[in-house]
């Protein structure tokens, strides 16, 4: 069953109390993930959008957030090492490397998209990326690709 406006309503107001209350206990620090989106509003804004949320489920979400957990403890420096770097940029470069891997399209195409090149769909997701530069430079010439410069980027 879907739930009508005033049951959305209903339950924003409860979500609120709770919210106030669970701030009132425990303090902004420790906020979750989950009692922000009640508190914030956005479960209902997902329930005037959707009007249930049964076919939803939080499992994608969890693995997830256990993957970049797993690769923050177990492969970053966690914001230390010799230069004291950053905690972000490694997570969104291996982030940006599983998109590229999990996408299917091949180097050339990734490329192309990332340097902001024009790109007419004509690279297959089965063409292999081990083009010499020259190899390189045809495949975009031909595609309507225009580069100018391949050593920024090989």
């Amino acid at each position: 069953d879907d739930f009508s406006d005033d049951d959305i309503n209903k339950f924003q107001t409860i979500a609120d109390y709770f919210y106030n209350d669970w701030i009132e206990l425990y303090g902004a620090d420790d906020v979750t993930n989950y009692i922000h989106m009640i508190g914030s509003g956005h479960v209902a804004d997902f329930l005037k959008c959707y009007r249930n949320l049964y076919i939803h489920s939080q499992q994608g979400w969890e693995h997830f957030n256990s993957f970049l957990k797993v690769y923050f403890f177990r492969r970053t420096t966690r914001g230390g090492g010799n230069c004291g770097g950053s905690k972000i940029k490694p997570l969104a470069r291996w982030l940006g490397r599983r998109m590229v891997w999990m996408s299917g399209n091949n180097y050339e195409y990734m490329e192309a998209i990332v340097k902001n090149k024009t790109v007419n769909n004509v690279f297959s997701t089965d063409e292999k990326s081990t083009n010499s530069e020259n190899e390189l430079a045809n495949i975009h010439e031909d595609n309507g690709i225009v580069v100018e410069n391949f050593d920024s980027f090989i």
